[in-house]
Parts: C-alpha cells; structure tokens; sequence
C-alpha cells in the first residue's frame, strides 16, 4: 500500500517584498502576489483585459457577476505581467497550458503558477517547482458545520467545533491548495485527505489515484491575512520567500506604466 505524508504548518505571515524583488527572488523559492481588485478605476481594467489571451478574455466576458469579472481579469493580466520578466514575449502571447484536470501550467523559461480568488480579493504563487495556492474571506456569516459534515474528517470537525470557523477556512485553503499542487482538481474523497498541524498520512486504500510526488511528501503551510485565510502546498519543504501586497495605486501603476 502506497502512502504520501503530508506535513501541514501554521506559519507566520511572509516577509513583505516589493513587486521587482518578488521577480528577483522566485528562483530561490516561492513568492506570493496578493491584493484586491475593488475599487479599481475602469482605465485599469480595460487596459488589463487587453493583456489576456482570446480565450481569458472569452471567460471574463462570459461571468454575470461584475465584480468576479473584474477579479479574474486583473488576476489573469498581473499573472501574464510578472511571468513577461522571464522572456521577450509580450504578456498576450506567452503559452499557458492546460492538464488534463484543467490545472493552467507554463514551460520554462518561465516559472510554475498557481491562481486564487475570492470575492475580490486575488493570490497569485510563483516557484521553481510545482504548487498550489488558496485564498479563502473568512465569512463570519458562513454556516460551515453542514460542509464540515460532508468534507472533512472526524478530527478535523472536532477542532472546528472547539476552535470556530477560522479553523474551518485554514483546514478548506489546505485541502484545496493540496488538490492544485497535485493537480488532482475536484475529488469526492476529500474526507481521506486530513490536513490538521502537524504529520498526516495519505494512502492509496483511502484514495484510488496517489498523486505524485518524487519525495512522497507535501508540505503545506497557512497563515492568516486579514480578513483571509491563505494556504500554500508544496511538493515539498521549499520557503516561502515574501509576499508582495498589491494596493488600488500599485496596480494601477502597473497597467499603465
């Protein structure tokens, strides 16, 4: 029987970067792209638009909800902006393809991705190596024993029941930003992958397709940035290097330096 550790951590919020010294620093481990889309000025989000592939814009244009419209246009256009400063391709042209699970993924010269939204928030995570990122509002209003019920383990609801919802939102980041990392996507047995602190053991009797990893180890690690959760899975003990805040000014500076 096969089996896959993975070691969740709470950890302390990333060291602050800049947007040029988070391009300076993903060679040495992952960077994270965080900010808000609301409130953005018309200008930007049109000029960011046009730095989507046929396709992004397609999708944007096809959602009914304004504000996740814009928040996918901003998070696709910045994604498209930051991996630019790794070749001569301009940001509509660079080839981003797809798994066969629907996980978005680029070729080198350009560094791996993995995307996140919620409401209009953004979270962007870049590495030498595959991962996967989640960004969760921690919705005060959200009733989450009944998804608790169905999703997690007996463990894990014991400790949301002590401990409340916040422990519900880093358990939900870890479980999704796990499923990104390995590319599995939408899985029923999301009761058989137990993320609480600590070591938790994976094995191939509890779900039918292992993913793969060459350590046999993921490494996930959570932290809180207010008024979100944010959870990051690696296929191993890489360092998360520093995020870098994005306010309403810093991305308006972007699209239309």
């Amino acid at each position: 029987m096969k089996e896959l550790i993975i070691h969740c951590e709470d950890s302390p919020k990333p060291p602050t970067l800049t947007w040029d010294e988070a391009i300076s620093a993903v060679h040495k481990g992952v960077v994270l792209i965080f900010g808000n889309a609301q409130g953005l000025p018309t200008s930007v989000t049109e000029s960011a638009f046009n730095l989507l592939s046929p396709n992004e814009q397609e999708r944007a244009l096809k959602m009914r909800k304004e504000e996740q419209r814009i928040t996918l246009i901003i998070n696709h256009a910045l994604n498209r902006l930051f991996l630019s400063h790794f070749s001569d391709e301009a940001p509509p042209k660079i080839k981003i393809l797809t798994e066969s699970t629907g996980k978005p993924y680029t070729v080198a010269p350009y560094p791996s991705f993995n995307l996140s939204d919620s409401a209009t928030a953004f979270l962007q995570g870049y590495a030498p190596y595959s991962l996967g990122v989640d960004l969760e509002f921690m919705d005060p209003q959200i009733e989450y024993e009944p998804i608790a019920g169905r999703f997690f383990t007996i463990r894990e609801i014991r400790h949301i029941l002590k401990s409340g919802s916040p422990w519900f939102f880093k358990y939900w980041t870890r479980k999704e930003a796990f499923l990104k990392a390995t590319g599995l996507g939408i899985i029923d047995s999301l009761q058989c992958i137990e993320v609480v602190t600590g070591i938790n053991i994976l094995n191939s009797r509890c779900i039918q397709i292992l993913p793969q990893s060459e350590t046999g180890y993921f490494s996930i690690k959570s932290f809180i940035v207010e008024p979100f959760y944010i959870s990051v899975a690696l296929p191993h003990r890489g360092m998360i290097q520093g995020i870098c805040q994005l306010d309403i000014t810093m991305i308006t500076e972007l699209f239309t330096a």
